[in-house]
């Protein structure tokens, strides 16, 4: 939202050419997180549908919030989307992989089965992600004024939906 009309195709060059902090999120979020996830579930021995749970949030990705944060908070922006990009695409395959060998440990007494559309999953990837992107940076491309004017005001509204959103979140837990 708004971070997308900041975007030029030179940032993501800048990221490729120096792919270090991009190797390095991909290591921590494939494997470091979710191999830190099951040291903790056994250490604590954790009931099953907790450790499913745990081990679902340590294999998933971050959202779209991960860019709102980093824009708000001056951060790389492009890094932020190309990571997010990247997760976002290798956890069609890293997400069912990962799971399916970690739920049979933990599902001894709980009798379930994950079912994933690739197609779907590769879709919506595609509509949350990269497609907000493409426009935005066409946009930027095109109309590089109005880019500029709009810019300001998403990110005020960045802002104010993030808010609502943890708002949300926390009225949600405290029921």
């Amino acid at each position: 939202m708004g971070w997308e009309l900041s975007l030029i195709p030179e940032d993501f060059t800048k990221v490729l050419k120096l792919p270090k902090a991009l190797i390095i999120g991909c290591v921590n979020q494939f494997i470091v997180l979710p191999l830190l996830a099951f040291l903790l579930i056994q250490i604590f021995h954790t009931e099953s549908y907790i450790s499913i749970g745990v081990m679902i949030l340590a294999v998933c990705p971050g959202g779209v919030t991960s860019n709102i944060i980093t824009r708000v908070c001056s951060g790389n922006l492009a890094l932020s989307v190309t990571f997010m990009s990247v997760a976002s695409i290798a956890s069609v395959i890293t997400v069912p992989l990962i799971l399916v060998n970690r739920l049979s440990h933990f599902s001894t007494k709980l009798d379930m089965g994950i079912k994933l559309s690739y197609i779907k999953t590769v879709m919506q990837i595609i509509a949350i992600v990269l497609l907000p992107i493409i426009i935005g940076m066409s946009i930027r491309n095109y109309t590089p004024i109005l880019a500029g004017k709009v810019t300001r005001y998403l990110k005020l509204f960045s802002v104010i939906i993030f808010i609502l959103i943890l708002l949300s979140i926390l009225l949600q837990a405290l029921q």
